[in-house]
Parts: structure tokens; sequence; C-alpha cells
């Protein structure tokens, strides 16, 4: 379970030009420290979460390679 769960940024954007929510949370998986970025939308019914995860000392190291994936995602 994710544990102490605590939102480090929450903001709006648009995103796929739909109105987008990102968030970021810090919390703990069996004691250890894991941060998330999360990029929720919605689409013609359908809610879409792109999701990063990695343990909080390491998350900026994959982080660019999330933005490349969700810059390339498109919903039809």
């Amino acid at each position: 379970a994710f544990d102490q769960a605590k939102i480090k940024n929450h903001e709006e954007t648009t995103f796929n030009s739909r109105l987008a929510m990102i968030r970021t949370v810090d919390g703990t998986i069996d004691g250890v420290p894991v941060s998330l970025d999360l990029l929720v939308f919605k689409k013609d019914g359908c809610y879409y979460t792109l999701s990063h995860s990695a343990r909080s000392s390491e998350i900026d190291l994959s982080r660019a390679d999330f933005e490349k994936f969700k810059n390339s995602f498109r919903v039809p």
C-alpha cells in the first residue's frame, strides 16, 4: 500500500486539448520513500492516467523520459 501520502504539487493544465490535472505525491511503499508524478484527463467519457513512479531519491533521473512520453502521447 502507498502510505504517508503527501501532495507536493497540484495544478491544472491543458493536455491533448483537454483540461488535465497534474499531481506530484510523495509517500512510502513497504517503508521505502517513493514519488509519483500523475497526469489525469478525460476524453469522450474515458479517464486517462499517465503515471511515473520511482524511489524518491531517484525520481529526477527518469523524469525527463516521462516528459518525452507525455509529449508523444495522443488520444484519438
